[in-house]
């Protein structure tokens, strides 16, 4: 009788480190999982209009993909796309700063 239940808690305990491993590998790969989002989303996501984003994923300038005729969008493109384009904003400010300084508030 203690073989046999011997037997089973070897068992048991080789049950729960498989599990563990199971989960512990699904937790890996939901972390590395890539979010892809909808248009509204996209829109939501960047601040920008709707019909704004049409046009730049028409033209290839936001990184997106179709799936039937419907724009998706992984997140982490996009994050990557809005930080690029806070750098141009930042720019764009400086020249626009720079430009008034030297042309209009010299009057």
């Amino acid at each position: 009788m203690n073989e046999r239940l011997y037997k089973i808690e070897n068992e048991l305990k080789e049950i729960k480190s498989l599990l563990r491993e199971i989960l512990a590998g699904q937790s890996n790969l939901a972390s590395t999982e890539e979010k892809i989002i909808s248009l509204k989303d996209a829109v939501d996501f960047l601040g920008l209009e709707k019909h704004i984003v049409y046009a730049k994923c028409a033209t290839g300038e936001i990184p997106c993909f179709k799936v039937g005729k419907l724009y998706k969008f992984k997140r982490s493109e996009l994050t990557a796309w809005k930080e690029k384009q806070g750098d141009k904003q930042s720019d764009a400010d400086d020249f626009v700063s720079k430009y008034l300084q030297n042309h209009l508030l010299k009057a």
